[in-house]
């Protein structure tokens, strides 16, 4: 049956259904507050669940109505790239997508890499940038969806996917982390290897 022709009341039960399932999985700290958070708002895209992303991708040229959320409150007070030594980078590579190639040492828990997973961003895409006004930053952008989303791992709401993959619609994340960079002695720049989040 085509989505538009479901009835209302039909679609909100199993809207419900689904969201008694993972207030349970929360409850049971199966998913934290980030991912209770990110299947409302897969289940109620009209409503603001989290807030919108002060900033977006510089590289999105079409749509610039689109709608980027941000869940930078669900950080930590301090992050990394990736704790240790971070890698250098020239100010004319301006954007580049860091990779783990790109650093020596080993990720640390609160680095932007592992950081990412935990707060429901599975694919993220860590980006290093530079605003004309605001300086150096770091940035997380992903996709959600409910096939993104701890559903998919056996979280218990494998059941309820075809469902809510009818329910819900996706929504994308991008934040951004400015930081002060560090200047090497050969003119590169890196990235510290630990700074504050402004939320």
């Amino acid at each position: 049956m085509p989505k538009a022709l479901i009835r209302t009341d039909v679609v909100e039960k199993a809207k419900q259904k689904v969201l008694g399932w993972i207030e349970t999985l929360a409850a049971f700290e199966t998913i934290g507050p980030v991912e209770r958070a990110q299947f409302h708002q897969f289940l109620y895209p009209e409503v603001d669940v989290l807030p919108r992303s002060e900033e977006r991708p510089t590289s999105l040229t079409r749509n610039k109505d689109q709608i980027f959320r941000s869940v930078k409150n669900f950080y930590p007070e301090t992050i990394a790239y990736v704790g240790g030594h971070a890698g250098a980078f020239v100010d004319a590579d301006l954007p580049k997508v860091l990779k783990q190639s790109d650093v020596v040492g080993q990720w640390a828990d609160n680095s932007l890499v592992e950081l990412a997973p935990r707060l429901g961003l599975g694919d993220a895409r860590v980006s290093v940038g530079k605003d004309p006004k605001k300086g150096y930053y770091l940035s997380v952008y992903d996709s959600w969806d409910f096939r993104s989303g701890p559903g998919h791992s056996g979280s218990g709401l494998a059941l309820d996917r075809a469902i809510a993959e009818r329910l819900g619609k996706g929504f994308n994340v991008y934040d951004r982390f400015y930081f002060e960079p560090e200047k090497r002695a050969d003119g590169t720049l890196s990235i510290p290897s630990t700074f504050a989040v402004k939320k």
